[in-house]
């Protein structure tokens, strides 16, 4: 059963609010913004397409939003080799050594852009599962860092709107 309506300048507002440590959201300028729920679950739809997606009770950038507005997004990115893209492209989580680099400082919890160092180009999003700091000064060699939350071709890139 799907489930599809604009939201209200006051929804607007809170979701705004809400995802502001993404970027500085104008989605009360856009024309059209609308909860979209199916199957598969939940998204905001701006101009018909796909910005956000909730996950448990958080709103996560959609790839597809992070890939048209890398350059304005405020969230941490985290580099990886092609060994690694491979494996999360496969769903896995990242861990401590395939990090390459990092940009941006980030604690346990924050969501991340995870992208292949060569080409600088986003493939996934995910959940910080240690701070940046001890990634960064290399403490942390071994363990997951990040929890792969969507990646390109996943479910939630190829369901729904």
């Amino acid at each position: 059963m799907v489930k599809r309506h604009p939201l209200s300048k006051k929804e607007r507002k809170r979701l705004a609010e809400e995802l502001s440590y993404i970027s500085d959201l104008k989605i009360e300028d856009e024309r059209l913004v609308e909860y979209y729920q199916d199957d598969n679950g939940e998204k905001i739809l701006v101009n018909g397409e796909a910005w956000f997606v909730k996950l448990g009770d958080k709103w996560i950038p959609h790839l597809r939003f992070v890939l048209k507005n890398l350059q304005a997004l405020r969230l941490p990115k985290v580099y990886v080799d092609k060994g690694a893209m491979e494996a999360l492209l496969r769903g896995a989580d990242l861990m401590a050594p395939g990090v390459k680099s990092i940009e941006g400082v980030f604690k346990e919890g924050d969501i991340v852009v995870i992208c292949e160092l060569e080409s600088r180009k986003p493939f996934a999003v995910g959940r910080a599962l240690a701070s940046s700091d001890p990634i960064v000064k290399g403490e942390l060699r071994r363990g997951k860092v990040v929890e792969n939350l969507h990646y390109f071709n996943d479910e939630i890139w190829r369901h729904g709107p």
